[in-house]
């Protein structure tokens, strides 16, 4: 079996965007989690939240982002499309799961010439705490 390899023609030029970029933080050491998360999105049709199925871009510093949501063939005549990411261990719990069911977001639409609208694809840390220290534990969950 051999590899398609699909390059720009000349002249040509690609640009892609992530309209959410989550970062987990281990609330005892301050690092990135060591043990995997499971990340689902979810897209908001109206009445309920429905899974899309598409996976997140892990980066090499630990960053979970999901570029390209938002690309559409014509951007000026779409709106933008509400989706929460979700966030599942064995190993840690979320610590915002109190409060909500995952980060919500809106992925603006934009195509190699027209960027995205608004640009906030920086999201405040989700924070997680290992499963046996939250685990018995009675406090008041941190949210940011």
């Amino acid at each position: 079996m051999s590899a398609v390899i699909i390059r720009p023609l000349p002249g040509e030029h690609r640009v892609s965007y992530s309209s959410a970029w989550f970062v987990p933080i281990d609330l005892v050491t301050g690092l990135p989690p060591t043990m995997p998360l499971r990340v689902f999105l979810d897209i908001d049709h109206g009445q309920a939240w429905v899974p899309t199925g598409i996976g997140p871009t892990i980066t090499l510093s630990g960053a979970i982002a999901y570029p390209d949501l938002g690309r559409r063939r014509n951007p000026a005549a779409t709106a933008p499309v509400r989706y929460r990411a979700r966030f599942e261990s064995d190993a840690y719990l979320a610590v915002g799961r109190a409060h909500r069911d995952g980060e919500e977001f809106l992925a603006y639409p934009f195509d190699d010439s027209t960027p995205p609208d608004m640009l906030s694809g920086i999201r405040p840390p989700i924070l997680v705490s290992p499963a046996s220290v939250m685990r018995g534990m009675s406090c008041s969950f941190i949210s940011w």
